[in-house]
This record gives structure tokens, C-alpha cells and sequence, in this order.
């Protein structure tokens, strides 16, 4: 530390404070200074970390990227995954309170319907586009903006898993042509989504400006279905989400998403859709 200053105490009172401390005890204990952690662990691992990131992962300031619990454990050698069991921690614990039980239903669902009516769903974000929308609504607060982007492309990576949920996708064509970012933030945000057009897994239909008013205008919709069966509805506004249960309630959502897949235009007119507006993007 410069002049001589010693590391600042640390006392956990959460998850992410938890997985900071006992990275930096478990480096004190090997001897290593941040530089020579950083060095035998980059060459180790081939996973670059910056001096700065470290120390604000270590004083429980960011929430580390998803990847390196699993490299820490490796490094270090610990038993029982520790560092991967408490970055599970610290990610529960980041997730709003109104949020969790969406998190939890999506995370075990075996199929997912989902409409984007003000935004592209977060399942199908790219992270710049994404890290567009969280500093707009918290400007100047890299940490949360960090942490909100961590926590969404651990939602994301269900879809490249080996057990992928059925996402099916309606994103209305006023979303796609919203410029969110540089043209290169969305340029980048089209190419993903035309990529996840027609999969085996996923199927993308876009909503045209000209279809007018329908069940769900002005909303966001997610449809989770169980692997029991049973199918839950999530609402989304700006600051707040609303888990539906009542079964006629769900019902009522899913005939109104239903109703505006069939009406919508089928993958392969939303991926032409797409293909013009990339070419003609700057």
C-alpha cells in the first residue's frame, strides 16, 4: 500500500463483502502482494484482472464476473468450491427483494414466453446494450451498473447451458428501431438478436408498428412454465415487478401473448426485417 498503509478491515455483512475478504485473506496468506497475485494468477488462469478491479472486488465494492470464483477455488486450491458457493451468495443477495422469486421461477423454467414492449428482455441483451439502460436509470453509479450487468449474464448463460428452457420472444418493432447507445451498441444488440431469431431453443417473432392496439401494449410479459406444468406470470414496470399466480390471471396474460404471436411477423420476416436494418445502419 503506498506510505506504507495497511489494508483497511474488513467486516462482512454480506455475501459480496464475504467473497472480498476471504479473497484477500486467502492472497495474504500465500504471501502475494495485489501485483504479484495478479501476475501468477493471469499466467496461471490466462484470465486478466486489473489491479483496480481486484482491490474494489477485494473492499466488497463490485461483484466479481462469474467466471473467476471457479479460477479462484482452482488457484487457491480450496476445498468444497468455497469462493464458488459464496459468489452464489452474494449474487442472491444483489438481486432486489421483488425480483427473486422471477429469478428463481426462470432459472428451473422449461419453457419461457417473453414481450418486449418499451425494451429488448434482458434474456436476450447484449451486455452494452444492457449497460445503456442501467446507467440511464442510475447515472454515475458504475458499481450497481456492474453489478446489475454480472447478474444478467448469469441469467443469460441458462441459454447456453445443457439444459436450455423453450424461449419463444415477441419484441415489438418500435424496441428493435430504438436506438439505444452507438450505432455500434446497436448494431451489435441486432446481430445477437438475428442470431437467436430461429434456433432449436429460441424463436423471435417481431410485433409491426402497424399492427396497432393489442392486449399488451405498453407492458412487459414473461410466461415461466415449470417443469411441473404449472405456468407463473411476471409484470415488469419501470422500478417495480409484480409475480401473477392466480391461475386466471396467467391465463388472461397467456391468451393475450398468444393471440399477438399468431398475429406477429414469423422469424423469418423478422430476420429480413433485421437484415434491411443492418445494411442500412451507419
Amino acid at each position: 500500500m503506498p506510505g506504507g498503509q495497511t489494508p483497511k478491515e474488513l467486516t462482512p455483512d454480506s455475501g459480496r463483502m464475504l467473497f472480498g475478504l476471504q479473497l484477500r485473506k486467502a492472497r495474504q496468506q500465500r504471501g502475494l502482494s495485489m501485483d504479484a497475485f495478479i501476475e501468477e494468477f493471469v499466467g496461471r488462469t490466462r484470465t486478466p484482472i486489473s489491479k483496480a478491479s481486484l482491490g474494489r472486488i477485494e473492499r466488497g465494492e463490485y461483484l466479481a464476473q462469474p467466471v473467476l470464483s471457479a479460477l479462484l477455488d482452482r488457484f487457491f486450491e480450496t476445498k468444497n468450491d468455497m469462493f464458488a458457493d459464496m459468489y452464489d451468495l452474494a449474487c442472491l443477495e444483489s438481486v432486489p427483494h421483488q425480483y427473486k422469486l422471477r429469478s428463481n421461477l426462470e432459472r428451473d423454467a422449461v419453457a419461457i414466453k417473453a414481450y418486449g414492449g418499451t425494451v429488448i428482455p434482458g434474456l436476450l441483451q447484449t451486455e452494452e446494450y444492457a449497460r445503456e439502460l442501467f446507467r440511464a436509470w442510475r447515472p454515475g453509479d458504475e458499481g450497481w451498473s456492474e453489478t446489475q450487468g454480472i447478474l444478467r449474464r448469469k441469467r443469460q448463460a441458462r441459454l447456453s447451458s445443457d439444459d436450455p428452457p423453450l424461449l419463444s420472444v415477441l419484441v415489438d418493432e418500435t424496441v428493435l428501431t430504438r436506438q439505444i447507445g452507438t450505432p455500434d451498441v446497436m448494431r451489435t444488440q441486432w446481430e445477437f438478436v438475428l442470431s437467436m431469431v430461429d434456433t432449436p431453443t429460441c424463436e423471435i417473432h417481431m410485433v409491426p408498428a402497424g399492427l396497432g392496439a393489442h392486449g399488451l401494449l405498453g407492458g412487459t410479459l414473461i410466461l415461466m412454465t415449470t417443469p411441473k406444468g404449472q405456468t407463473y406470470a411476471y409484470e415488469e414496470a419501470i422500478s417495480t415487478g409484480t409475480l401473477v399466480e392466480a391461475p386466471e390471471r396467467v391465463q388472461h396474460l397467456e391468451r393475450h401473448w398468444d393471440r399477438l404471436w399468431g398475429r406477429s411477423l414469423s422469424p423469418m420476416e423478422t430476420a429480413r426485417f433485421l437484415k434491411k436494418a443492418l445494411e442500412a445502419f451507419p
